[in-house]
């Protein structure tokens, strides 16, 4: 899983860093908005940024990118107030995180990694039962919706 992270703060960085050792994520850090402006985003499975940032907010990086990226997005600040009702009600948001605690961006970063490996089972598991139903010993089979 590739995950990014748009964060200023470069002893905060380090701190999450050293958090993410035990996980196997493939995580990229960008110091600044326009430095994740240069990446691919399609590369993504998960976006995280920081509220403050220097050039434009979270908030608003978050809008300019949320619908060219399937990547699960979480906004994260320090501060509480930074939050509105905007990012509570913002579909693409998947989660607002409270920085102040390493443990927290951690947390949300295994809630997305176990909801993509879900979906890729869910998805395994329905091509198989496609190519069950195309043809079984020359019968064709009917697919019925289970749920």
């Amino acid at each position: 899983m590739k995950v990014a992270i748009i964060e200023e703060d470069s002893s905060y960085i380090e701190r999450l860093r050293k958090a993410a050792e035990p996980y196997s994520w493939d995580i990229e850090f960008f110091n600044s908005s326009s430095d994740f402006g240069k990446a691919k985003l399609d590369q993504f499975d998960v976006i995280i940024s920081d509220f403050n940032l220097s050039f434009i907010n979270g908030r608003n990086l978050i809008k300019s990118i949320s619908y060219k990226t399937s990547a699960q997005i979480f906004l994260m600040s320090g501060k509480n107030d930074s939050f509105a009702e905007e990012d509570i009600q913002n579909e693409r948001i998947k989660g607002l995180i409270d920085k102040s605690n390493t443990e927290n961006v951690i947390d949300h970063i295994k809630y997305a990694d176990t909801k993509i490996r879900i979906k890729k089972l869910i998805e395994k598991e329905q091509n198989k039962l496609d190519d069950m139903m195309k043809s079984t010993n020359g019968y064709i089979l009917e697919k019925r919706k289970v749920f």
